[in-house]
């Protein structure tokens, strides 16, 4: 998928996503994976791959992630997601724009790879 269609098909939904339906979503997040993730994770190193409107960045904070560095294909995506955590205090997180087919990080970098309704739009 490239990148205008995904910010055609995705970005401006979850542009328009509120705190309350992202915070929501994350809650989903949190009953399907709590039992499939350590109970501490505040010194993983969490990758989000393909973070769309941050959902599962919220997810991620909720269970007590400090640091995540996250990826989109879509430029919006990326600047609403900036936006949305550039002021969680506690958090080192920004995102940008590239797919996670063509990832700029050194291999074996993080602990966790959080992708979360994105690998079924690949190619790969």
């Amino acid at each position: 998928m490239t990148s205008s269609v995904c910010d055609q098909a995705y970005g401006t939904t979850f542009a328009a996503f509120n705190d309350h339906e992202v915070s929501r979503a994350a809650g989903n997040c949190a009953l399907r994976y709590n039992s499939l993730l350590p109970d501490d994770m505040s010194k993983l190193n969490v990758l989000d791959a393909g973070c769309g409107a941050g959902r599962g960045t919220e997810y991620l904070i909720s269970r007590g992630v400090k640091r995540i560095p996250a990826v989109d294909i879509s430029p919006l995506n990326v600047n609403t997601v900036n936006k949305r955590f550039k002021c969680k205090e506690k958090l080192e997180f920004q995102a940008n724009e590239c797919s996670i087919t063509d990832l700029p990080f050194p291999d074996e970098c993080f602990d966790i790879v959080w992708c979360y309704g994105v690998a079924h739009h690949t190619h790969d």
